[in-house]
């Protein structure tokens, strides 16, 4: 993964666990059309490059001599909300065509990239909670046997487009995010790219591939209650966590922590608390990155399941980073401090506008 922390995933995770947070002043946004409110840039862009911020994330991450040996037949899912927006930017500005953004081209980019079969790759681009929607996918695929194994690439980067765009909603936090804290203005966004190759656990075994965790189960909802704004209750969020549950076998009990979505609205935040007591009777350890690397849109949900991972492995989950005074709704849940866990089983969820909703449920692998 890369994000505004660095390359590699455990730069991130070491950082997530010194309570560190990449969120600062930006550099690549011109501040004179709006006012512009902190977001974790990745320092690896070059701004003198003609290249787009996240094709250069995707060069970058994708120059993995793991990639070269992908199991025949490999299917490509591309996660993403917005892509190479830049060029969008570019073709207003200068009142010329603006196909080249279209998020099938990018996908055709990533195919070449890697050597793939051109048009063959699938996009998915379910709001924030795209990351997650695309394991589900892919997951689902590999189950029912219609696939060996995906590789799962996912990007998104700060630009003037989206920044605009959470602005005149008023949900961007002049000081960072802070994920269930008591005095949260709104979120942050964030430059992030990962990729992440599932595959059959019987494949994986015969061709002694390491397995970091296995996708255990998966759900997806949809509220269908504002373009933008979650549902209060938390419902909607509550049913793709049961079903995740449902599909993995396991019970709320089984559960040993969270990976949330924790954007820092005020609005997603509570929807979430509301959508977990749904479900668990006690708190449940959890935590939410995002005021550490901000918010990377389509990447959020693969960069989240990544950590989780790690979590998992390590049988620790780092701090909520931004977090000073827990809301009232999220207190005995969130800490500012590393936790150690204990259990098998991991759930990440995510949520986007339209009222699209993820859950993926994570299972510890044998060492």
């Amino acid at each position: 993964m890369i994000t505004a922390f660095g390359h590699g995933v455990d730069i991130s995770w070491q950082s997530l666990l010194d309570n560190h947070t990449a969120i600062g002043a930006p550099k690549r946004i011109s501040k004179a059309r709006f006012e512009v409110a902190p977001v974790a840039e990745s320092q690896l862009i070059d701004q003198r490059s003609a290249d787009t911020s996240v094709w250069q994330l995707c060069r970058m991450l994708l120059d993995d001599p793991s990639l070269n040996n992908l199991p025949p037949g490999t299917e490509l899912f591309l996660s993403t909300t917005v892509g190479e927006i830049e060029l969008l930017e570019r073709a207003v500005d200068s009142k010329s065509d603006a196909s080249s953004s279209c998020l099938s081209n990018l996908c055709l980019k990533v195919e070449a990239l890697l050597g793939l079969p051109q048009g063959h790759g699938t996009v998915v681009s379910a709001a924030c909670a795209s990351g997650s929607s695309a394991i589900a996918l892919a997951a689902q695929r590999i189950r029912l046997g219609l696939a060996k194994s995906a590789l799962i690439v996912a990007c998104d980067g700060v630009s003037e487009f989206v920044l605009a765009g959470f602005n005149s909603l008023m949900a961007l936090d002049k000081q960072g995010a802070r994920p269930f804290d008591r005095s949260r203005q709104g979120l942050s966004l964030g430059d992030g790219a990962a990729f992440m190759v599932l595959m059959g656990s019987d494949y994986a075994q015969e061709n002694n591939i390491p397995i970091l965790a296995e996708v255990a189960g998966w759900g997806m909802s949809d509220d269908a209650n504002h373009i933008t704004g979650p549902s209060r209750d938390g419902s909607g969020l509550a049913s793709a966590i049961k079903v995740a549950l449902e599909t993995s076998g396991v019970s709320a009990k089984d559960i040993s922590f969270i990976s949330a979505h924790g954007t820092g609205t005020l609005y997603n935040d509570a929807m979430e608390m509301q959508s977990f007591k749904k479900i668990f009777q006690e708190p449940v350890a959890l935590y939410g990155i995002k005021g550490a690397i901000g918010h990377t849109l389509g990447a959020a949900g693969l960069i989240e399941v990544g950590i989780a991972v790690h979590a998992l492995r390590e049988s620790l989950i780092p701090p909520t980073v931004g977090l000073s005074e827990p809301d009232p709704e999220a207190f005995g849940w969130v800490s500012s401090q590393s936790r150690g866990v204990v259990g098998e089983y991991a759930l990440c969820v995510n949520a986007g506008f339209g009222g699209v909703n993820a859950a993926v449920c994570l299972k510890k692998s044998i060492k």
